[in-house]
């Protein structure tokens, strides 16, 4: 019996009708190509926000790192802090790698035309651990004389500069730091070695990166501002983080990724959710309409199932050959709008056909990716939507199970 539901569903589905039945027949195919459709919209929205948030959380940890140390009120960390806590950062194994940073704010200026502009000045104290490099636009490693900088691509932009061209860098603050007494190196030219595009618009308008032995000369100490750890994986920061926490105090601020930056990422899937709710919209019309469509389907066949009853078919399977063609559709759909949606973000990742500006939305290319577990999620609920809708054909059944079909 069950065979026989399968078949005579397949025949409802695919044999040509005419009349009022194959109207509705059209109506049928439209609500599963329409439902195809959703499925597809909600798969890509799902891939580009899942892949958009995963890039921008990688790039922002690689500007930012997984975990952040500093003073409070921005005071500076003391060689004895230094050195307990770089001790303990060298005994966890689920650290990358850390780097020292000094920082400080100045001065820019240009003498031809006379410019000024504040800017943050960065210096590290082992470059080659910090995670700069593949930001460098003139550059492939990351490395500066004590008489050269790295600026901000934008800030070199916004200054109308070019590579080796000359600039002066002054500490807004140098009475307070004992005077001139460090003599013309405080002002004196340095050239722009390479500039740096990290995509965060309030970063690349005013960093500058000089050598720690000129960060000295011209702020007249070399006291680290905070210490930036990068680890092997990133889900382990809550847990380093806490660890760092119990270990040097209540002295430091200690920021790991997620508490810089989950709100905002929670507020990015608010937008996307936002925007999936229309399409849901649109999924729920196709499945009302493919209930109506099944209704009516009964509503014509009442004399064949009457048929099918007399030849011994209970009403269980009859409601099958229904739940047969609601799911068949429904699988159908399903399945073209993920082979669509695999193709379509196969194309993008590897054409990049739709881009955004980075100076924007931090990251340029958008990357699909598919999350399986809200495929399944999808699969799922389309499953009960198909059990649901047929379950109306089922009663329909039901309501003439006895009443008496004349003229058969």
């Amino acid at each position: 019996m069950i065979s026989l539901a399968l078949k005579i569903s397949f025949k409802i589905l695919t044999h040509k009708i005419n009349g009022i039945l194959g109207f509705v027949r059209k109506t049928f195919l439209l609500a599963v190509i329409g439902l195809a459709i959703s499925v597809l919209s909600l798969l890509m929205l799902n891939s580009i926000s899942s892949g958009y948030e995963a890039s921008l959380k990688d790039k922002l940890s690689q500007i930012e790192s997984h975990i952040t140390i500093r003073k409070w009120n921005n005071q500076k960390i003391s060689s004895g802090d230094l050195k307990s806590i770089t001790v303990f950062l060298d005994s966890i194994k689920g650290i990358d790698k850390y780097s020292l940073e000094l920082e400080e704010i100045a001065i820019l200026e240009l003498e031809k035309p006379y410019i000024s502009e504040g800017v943050l000045i960065k210096a590290f104290i082992e470059p080659e651990k910090s995670n700069i490099d593949q930001f460098l636009i003139n550059k492939n490693k990351f490395s500066i004389d004590n008489d050269k900088a790295i600026i901000g691509e934008s800030l070199r932009k916004n200054l109308n500069l070019k590579i080796k061209d000359k600039i002066i860098l002054l500490d807004p603050n140098f009475s307070n730091r004992g005077g001139l007494k460090y003599g013309s190196k405080k002002n004196k030219r340095i050239e722009i070695d390479g500039t740096v595009q990290f995509g965060l618009p309030a970063i690349d308008q005013s960093i500058v990166y000089i050598d720690k032995d000129y960060f000295a000369d011209l702020f007249g100490h070399s006291e680290i501002s905070n210490i930036r750890i990068f680890l092997k994986d990133a889900s382990m920061q809550s847990d380093i983080a806490g660890a760092l926490e119990s270990k040097i105090g209540d002295d430091f601020n200690i920021k790991s990724f997620n508490d810089k930056h989950q709100s905002n990422l929670d507020s990015l899937a608010k937008i996307f959710d936002s925007i999936s709710i229309v399409i849901y919209f649109l999924l729920a019309a196709c499945c009302l309409n493919i209930s109506s469509s099944i209704w009516l389907i009964v509503d014509s066949k009442i004399k064949d199932i009457h048929i099918l009853k007399l030849a011994g078919m209970s009403n269980v399977y009859i409601y099958l050959i229904f739940l047969f063609i609601t799911l068949l559709s429904v699988v159908a759909s399903f399945l073209c709008g993920l082979l669509l949606s695999a193709i379509l973000i196969y194309i993008q990742n590897y054409f990049q056909i739709i881009s955004v500006s980075s100076d924007v939305y931090v990251i340029s290319d958008l990357v699909g990716v598919l999350d399986f577990s809200f495929l399944l999620s999808l699969f799922a609920k389309l499953l009960l939507i198909s059990i649901i809708i047929s379950l109306f054909s089922y009663l329909k059944i039901l309501l003439f199970n006895n009443k008496k079909i004349i003229n058969v």
